[in-house]
């Protein structure tokens, strides 16, 4: 299957198949799964928080099955931010 993530300035596929993943090179426009949200959007990535938690905060609209596939693709990864960071 595919993925569409979009923020204000870009769009990314993602395409799924049996246990890979990997960004296409034109973005789907009407795509049935699809995550849509701000700039919060790369706290996903970071893995600052669960998915579940960031798609509530930053708003994001979720269509089709985006709900189970980012909590698959992008879970909680405790990552260590320097003090800077927070500013």
């Amino acid at each position: 299957g595919e993925l569409l993530i979009s923020d204000p300035r870009e769009k990314v596929t993602l395409k799924i198949d049996r246990g890979k993943v990997a960004v296409t090179e034109k973005p789907a426009q009407a795509a049935k799964n699809s995550v849509r949200g701000g700039e919060q959007i790369v706290q996903l990535l970071i893995g600052t928080d669960t998915p579940e938690e960031i798609a509530e905060w930053g708003q994001f609209r979720l269509s089709g099955e985006a709900k189970h596939l980012i909590a698959v693709l992008f879970p909680l990864q405790h990552p260590v931010l320097s003090r800077r960071d927070f500013f």
